[in-house]
């Protein structure tokens, strides 16, 4: 355990250094902000919220977000360069730390969210700890004996579940007279059985986790990826477009389902401006800033065509994906923004294609700046034109 402290000593030097926090002051102004804000949330919820009701909001949305985070990093190369800083310190320590980290920090996350201010909660916190916990063994059991690899799915199938729940229930409810009838000591053994488990389950990723999440089988044996384009394929492979698909889903559930069909209307064309956003800068991340390096003149052309074309079928991907709750909730309106959106989209990004191209196909914050400044302008005219006759 000597070793494990050691550890967790350097690693908070290292991230002081970063942030350049030398002298006492520093270190109680960084971290002493820190607690506020996170205290301030809680405060808020306290205070202006129906704090016992919120936990049911918290169980079923944060899930979503963290399931992944109790996985071990798959990227080694970050602590293979730190082990050299450990010295004398066993290196089945170092490798159990960073098995572990995850997880545990996962854990911490979880008791801040769920902490009751009030005595009559503290079954409802175990409550929504222990489905938590039992959801993350599940998770961890799929993971290692299914080689069930995207995650995103599984956060899908989360948000599938939530839309379920809102559809038949109201989405706020007083979770506290369902964990009232279990005794407090059932729920300690409950958590201490899934952490142990799970820590267990933990030990097993040591001989798979360096290697790389596998490739998605469908699109390797057919002839999809030629449909699709290798672009696209990227933004489904590294996960960024499961993402926004969940994300999409969260925002609708807690903000625009219960707005006026206006508000609703401009939520949506922001949230698909938003997702362009991101998958345009996405595909260039594919040469990781190398375009110019890798490609030759001849050839540069074509290829900004087909990424550009590539990622016209992400967004259309994308909305058919978002169609049926937009449908639900503006109608008939639901074509016209749509319809909308492609065309301000194709201008849009045709304006950030020949931005980017002009600088060696390399994107920068000044780049991104300009864009998300050409970006608000076109959401404005779409909006404009959208609710001209509203």
């Amino acid at each position: 355990m000597n070793d494990i402290f050691k550890i967790v000593k350097l690693n908070f030097e290292i991230f002081n250094k970063r942030f350049k926090i030398k002298k006492i002051t520093d270190f109680i102004v960084f971290y002493g902000f820190i607690i506020i804000v996170l205290s301030l949330f809680q405060i808020f919820f306290i205070k202006f919220g129906q704090y016992g009701k919120m936990y049911v909001l918290k169980l079923q949305i944060l899930p979503i977000f963290l399931v992944g985070s109790i996985f071990p990093s798959y990227d080694l190369a970050c602590k293979d360069r730190l082990k050299v800083f450990f010295g004398s310190i066993n290196q089945k320590m170092v490798d159990r730390f960073y098995l572990y980290k995850n997880y545990f920090f996962t854990l911490l996350f979880m008791v801040y969210i769920l902490f009751p201010y009030r005595f009559d909660l503290f079954k409802t916190a175990l409550f929504c700890l222990s489905l938590w916990l039992l959801l993350y063994l599940v998770v961890l059991i799929l993971q290692i004996y299914f080689n069930f690899y995207n995650i995103n799915l599984i956060r899908l199938f989360l948000v599938c579940l939530m839309i379920y729940q809102v559809s038949s229930a109201n989405i706020v409810t007083n979770l506290s007279p369902y964990a009232d009838k279990l005794n407090i000591s059932v729920y300690l053994i409950l958590v201490i059985f899934t952490i142990t488990i799970s820590l267990k389950l933990l030990n097993k990723f040591e001989p798979i986790y360096k290697s790389k999440e596998k490739f998605i089988k469908i699109f390797a044996k057919t002839d999809i990826s030629k449909i699709f384009g290798y672009n696209f394929l990227y933004i489904l492979r590294s996960g960024v477009f499961a993402k926004y698909v969940y994300i999409f889903y969260i925002n609708y559930i807690c903000f625009v389902l219960n707005q006026a069909e206006i508000v609703a209307v401009f939520s949506f064309v922001v949230i698909i401006f938003i997702t362009n956003f991101v998958f345009l800068h996405s595909v260039f991340m594919i040469e990781n800033d190398k375009f110019k390096f890798i490609f030759p003149n001849k050839h540069k052309n074509s290829l900004l065509t087909l990424k550009y074309i590539d990622l016209l079928k992400s967004d259309l991907v994308y909305m058919l994906l978002i169609f049926p709750a937009v449908f639900y909730k503006i109608k008939i309106l639901t074509f016209k923004v749509f319809i909308s959106s492609i065309i301000f989209l194709l201008l849009f990004n045709l304006i950030e294609f020949l931005l980017i191209s002009k600088n060696d196909y390399k994107t920068n914050k000044k780049l991104i700046k300009f864009g998300c400044f050409i970006g608000f302008i076109f959401i404005f005219l779409q909006f404009s034109f959208i609710s001209f006759k509203l």
